[in-house]
């Protein structure tokens, strides 16, 4: 008897751990490959980028970048989804998203970076325009450097568009509520690993440009590109083979189509203003777009002052992305375990609590960096500024990590149970402009500040920083609880719906 006791725990155990049935492999198997390539790239171009903007531009011009870049494009990006999607099937945005990618960083390794020094304004020309008009300097640096820049945009895009809002609804499309449950951590543990995949990558790359005293970082964009042809290879194989299967697809769902008539652009934003329960998916979203900059652009800034070339900053936020993906593996089974044993608002209210914790910890010793530079040597033989990089290098690991293991999960499971026009029009404008716009939050206010004290940075302006920051996790911890409300409410309804039916 205690034999099949402990057999049946065993098998327990190891279901907890690998929660996927072998029949459900031809549609758990390609979706996690996807997310895999989806996400490499992803890192990859997130290295490439801030290698880019914040060595020959500096940290705070990112501010303004994604103020006045990001947020128009990814605004041009929702309303060009919602009207390919008026005109053609959903695999075919996909196809042509992608390849609109594939084509800007195809022209960008072989046209603008070659050429760049021919683009770009000459320094005296910026020189001038900075001294003529000093509160506008980060306005003339961006310009000076704006195939840089353009590539910044385009690869920031990429995840909130790729990543967030393709993927994710493809992924929403074909698995039902229970199949997410067990599907989606273990997706994200595989997706992961892509992280530690890329940091090697970028590694490698930059630390031969360390070596030689020349820069090989954006040959990496050649592998964006092949990586790009492969995401869309696995996504028309899955068309082929997975959604014309109807023991898959029909089981989530989606099978029949809506009779309901797709919605106008005015008309989307209409029913998402009118709707309490995209609202609070909006906010949540919005605070985590808002936090992340808040916390990620004083801490580049002092990674920019540790590690002054591309390659040396390439090669740390390549470590960083290895150190990354590494902690996360845990993390996703740590999220996977939660995910089933708690409620939904357990898991939600983890990240905002751990952002809240970890960026206050490394504010306040931003804040008093030079009061501690005489202990922190002599007491473990590290520089103050060493110490203030590392601090923030494990805060924001754990911050990605939670991200990815808990906030991801969780806003994704609260689209399943929404019918078919919310998933598609309402989610493209959450995902993209929610995120968008909580970016541009903290970007405006940073950039506000460096504007009206031109001579400040964002070191100075931790202390109000830390501030704000507060005072949106406040707000991003009471939607949650309030979503959670609603959530439960719209899974009770749809089941007496169900059972009416």
């Amino acid at each position: 008897m205690s034999k099949i006791t402990l057999s049946t725990k065993i098998s327990q155990f190891f279901k907890n751990i690998w929660p996927i049935e072998a029949h459900e492999l031809k549609k758990f198997i390609p979706i996690s490959l996807l997310s895999f390539f989806v996400l490499l790239n992803y890192n990859i171009l997130r290295n490439l980028k801030d290698s880019l903007v914040i060595v020959s531009i500096g940290a705070e011009s990112v501010s303004f970048v994604k103020l006045w870049g990001v947020l128009p494009v990814a605004l041009l990006v929702m309303v060009s989804y919602t009207r390919l999607l008026n005109v053609f099937k959903e695999e075919k945005v996909f196809y042509i998203m992608v390849s609109c990618f594939l084509l800007y960083f195809a022209g960008f390794q072989f046209y603008l970076m070659p050429n760049s020094e021919y683009l770009h304004p000459s320094p005296e020309k910026i020189s001038a325009l900075v001294e003529a008009y000093p509160f506008a300097k980060y306005f003339f640096y961006i310009y000076g450097k704006w195939t840089y820049v353009s590539f910044y945009i385009i690869a920031e895009m990429w995840g909130s568009t790729v990543l967030s809002l393709l993927f994710w609804q493809f992924a929403n499309k074909i698995c039902t509520t229970e199949e997410a449950k067990r599907f989606y951590p273990i997706i994200i543990f595989f997706a992961n690993i892509a992280i530690i995949v890329s940091g090697l990558i970028v590694k490698s790359f930059a630390s031969s440009g360390i070596n030689n005293q020349s820069s090989h970082l954006m040959d990496l964009v050649i592998l964006v590109i092949i990586v790009g042809f492969i995401i869309m290879l696995i996504y028309r194989w899955m068309h082929k083979h997975v959604l014309t299967d109807p023991k898959f697809y029909s089981r989530a769902g989606t099978v029949t189509k809506s009779t309901k008539p797709r919605l106008s652009m005015r008309e989307s934003f209409k029913l998402i203003a009118n709707s309490k329960y995209l609202g609070l998916i909006a906010i949540l979203v919005c605070s985590y777009g808002f936090s992340m900059n808040l916390m990620e652009g004083p801490w580049k800034a002092k990674v920019k002052l540790l590690c002054p070339t591309e390659n040396e900053f390439a090669y740390y936020m390549g470590h960083f992305a290895l150190l990354n993906g590494s902690a996360s593996l845990f993390f996703l089974i740590l999220g996977s375990y939660i995910l089933r044993k708690f409620s939904w608002l357990t898991f939600a209210l983890v990240t905002p609590i751990v952002f809240l914790i970890t960026t206050t910890i490394f504010f306040m010793l931003c804040i008093f960096q030079e009061d501690l530079a005489s202990y922190t040597y002599s007491m473990i033989g590290m520089q103050t500024l060493a110490l203030v990089v590392t601090v923030g290098t494990i805060q924001n690991i754990l911050a990605r990590c939670v991200t990815f293991s808990f906030h991801d999960s969780a806003k994704e499971i609260v689209y399943i149970p929404l019918d078919k026009e919310l998933k598609t029009k309402g989610k493209a404008a959450v995902d993209i402009i929610g995120v968008r716009l909580g970016k541009a939050g903290g970007s405006f206010i940073q950039s506000l500040g460096l504007i009206v004290f031109h001579t400040s940075n964002l070191i100075d302006a931790i202390p109000y920083l830390m501030v704000v920051f507060i005072v949106i996790c406040v707000i991003w911890i009471y939607a949650s609880i309030s979503l959670n409300k609603e959530y439960l409410q719209l899974l009770q309804d749809n089941k007496d719906n169900n059972v009416a039916n």
